[in-house]
């Protein structure tokens, strides 16, 4: 009996360690250590190989996205706290620039969230796109070392394109799925926000919605209903006022074509009238030339005229008093 013992109990525990080196069974703590090896891009894509891996991949992520936003918050902190207090200090201040891109990746994580968390909190999905994560972090971490970054619109780029597509991707594939497979019971979040995270810590406050009479399911369902009609109602609002800004900066835009267009045109015609002035101007002074001329030569010519008619008439009056002369003469002559 004991020989017949031996060998089943050792073919026991070598099936237990093989038991205990397959994946499956691998505690969710060695498997945080593991994925904490890994980028949250690498973490998103391991959620393919099994059940398991996709729900301690999931929790993961979203681990990731809520520290993603408290290190933001805490390098934005600790950059205002180096600015001045006056804002027009702050502007010209070095760290002026990195102040600016922390801005805009809290208002790309904004955007995520509120993409994203509506349906995290019902444990319909997780925070996907893990890839984003690991940019996020990138972003800050060279912000906080580089002393001049280049401008936000270089360094955000990456980042503005990869959650844009995942944002677009995420409404237009996943969420006709995720609202399709919506239940009536919503559950109460336990895994994205801070709070959620300590109340499902304490046992006090870790109650469920299952001891919920069904008329609460059906008010809550009602709810949901009636956020999710407003929600689509709002998003219609806001691409309607989204089209008309874009329509009105087209007309601003083309209403500045046309006063630039104007303002070449006024100026090459204040250029014209100037030229025009410098034409009427050379013209007056040659005309007050030509009449200064022409008094000259009219003067001149009645100077000559009155002397001439002065000439003949002392020529004639001496032809007179020399003929009066000689007719005298002869008369004397015939007396004698």
């Amino acid at each position: 009996m004991d020989d017949e013992a031996g060998p089943s109990s050792s073919t026991d525990q070598s099936n237990m360690e093989e038991e205990t080196l397959t994946l499956l069974t691998i505690p969710t703590e060695v498997l945080h250590v593991i994925f904490s090896n890994l980028t949250f891009a690498e973490v998103a894509e391991s959620r393919l190989v099994c059940k398991h891996f996709d729900k301690v991949g999931q929790l993961y992520l979203n681990q990731g996205f809520r520290k993603l936003c408290s290190f933001h918050s805490s390098c934005s902190k600790q950059l205002k706290a180096q600015l001045p207090r006056r804002e027009s200090e702050r502007r010209t201040h070095p760290l002026a620039r990195h102040c600016d891109i922390l801005s805009a990746v809290e208002t790309r994580l904004s955007l995520l969230a509120m993409t994203y968390m509506k349906y995290i909190e019902m444990q319909l999905c997780c925070f996907i796109p893990g890839k984003v994560i690991d940019e996020s972090y990138f972003v800050m971490h060279y912000v906080m070392k580089t002393p001049k970054p280049p401008r936000p619109h270089e360094i955000l780029q990456e980042l503005r394109d990869i959650s844009s597509m995942a944002m677009e991707h995420f409404d237009e594939k996943v969420v006709p799925i995720l609202k399709k497979r919506m239940p009536g019971v919503v559950s109460v979040p336990t895994v994205v926000t801070t709070a959620a995270v300590v109340s499902s810590k304490s046992s006090d406050s870790s109650m469920t919605t299952s001891s919920l009479p069904r008329s609460d399911y059906i008010r809550m369902e009602q709810q949901l209903k009636r956020a999710t009609l407003q929600t689509v109602i709002l998003k219609k609002q806001v691409q309607g006022l989204k089209t008309q800004r874009s329509e009105d900066k087209k007309i601003i835009d083309e209403q500045g074509q046309k006063l630039v267009h104007q303002g070449q045109t006024i100026a090459e015609l204040s250029s014209q009238v100037a030229a025009q002035e410098l034409k009427m101007n050379d013209l007056d002074r040659r005309l007050l030339e030509f009449s200064r001329q022409l008094e000259d030569r009219f003067d001149s010519g009645s100077q000559r005229t009155v002397n001439r008619r002065r000439k003949a008439a002392a020529s004639a009056t001496e032809d007179i008093d020399n003929g009066s002369g000689s007719s005298h003469k002869t008369k004397r002559a015939r007396r004698k």
